[in-house]
Order: structure tokens, then sequence, then C-alpha cells
């Protein structure tokens, strides 16, 4: 039987940097006066079907009557499932009026005035833009959210006072 293993690798990392650059081609969603910045695509699909087939496998393993012993990879599934839901990203919406981010689900939201705004700083080396209020927690559009470009545009349009707006 040959050995295929380096397939195996090849093919686990060009899945990880699709899922990373899938935000990069796609576009927010415009719905009318506000513009939505979403996760990418393959990142929700990803995280979507990690959270509940790991709950499930964690809920498997704990209730099976010959896997009591198998207590680590309980932990280990319930950890994964944690931490997609801790790294979901927040989806950004912008209107005319200012800026808002919700948590997974919505929960969590905060919003922001563009008057509110202090400063904003584009670091190309993660790829994240970060979006500083006066009062509050900053706004975060990292790598993987779509439309980075766009945001870019928006922040430029609406918060052209803030200093470190990036000047396309």
């Amino acid at each position: 039987m040959r050995d295929t293993s380096w397939l195996t690798g090849l093919s686990a990392v060009f899945a990880v940097r699709w899922l990373l650059a899938s935000g990069t081609f796609q576009h927010a969603k415009r719905i009318g006066d506000s513009v939505h910045f979403k996760g990418s695509l393959g990142i929700r699909l990803a995280f979507g079907l990690t959270i509940p087939t790991a709950f499930y496998g964690a809920g498997v393993v704990a209730f099976s009557p010959t896997a009591k012993s198998d207590w680590l990879t309980v932990a280990i599934l319930t950890a994964l499932a944690l931490g997609c839901i801790a790294l979901w990203p927040e989806e950004i919406v912008t209107t005319s009026r200012g800026i808002s981010q919700s948590r997974f689900l919505g929960l969590g939201l905060r919003t922001a005035a563009w008057s509110d705004i202090d400063c904003a700083a584009d670091y190309p080396d993660t790829g994240n833009i970060e979006v500083f209020p006066r009062a509050g927690k900053k706004f975060v559009h990292t790598r993987l959210h779509v439309g980075h470009d766009e945001f870019l545009l928006v922040l430029k349009r609406y918060c052209p006072h803030a200093p470190g707006v990036p000047r396309l």
C-alpha cells in the first residue's frame, strides 16, 4: 500500500488557507441603508457544523455505558464546540447613523454613532480593522469577516473626521 500521508497534509493546509481567505472573495450584504459584514461562508459552515457535531459526540461518549473512562474525549469535544462559539465572527452592521456589532446569535449588541468614533486603524499584517469609540469596547473587523475593502470605504465615507481612518 502506498503512503499518501502527504496528500492528507496538503489537503488540510489547503482547507485552512481556503477558510481564512474565503472572506476576501465575498462581499458585504447591503440591505437598504445598512451594510452587513458577517463571517465568511466558509467559517460559518465550518463552525456551524462543528458546534453541534462536537456537542453530539461529547454527549454520545459521556452517556455511553462502555466508554465511561473516556472523559478526556468528552472534555476535548466540549472545548472544541465552546471554542467555535467563542471565535464565531461578530456581525458588524453599518448605517448612515453609526456602527453596531453583535455576538453569536445576535447576543451582546453594542452600537456607536459615527460622531462618537475617536479613531480607526487598519492592520494589514493581521488583516484586522479596529474602530475605537470614545466610550465602550472597540469594533473589530477581522480577516474572518467578508468585505475588508468595503469596510474601509464605509469608514472613509462616514467617519473621515476620526484620526487614523485609512486614506484610500
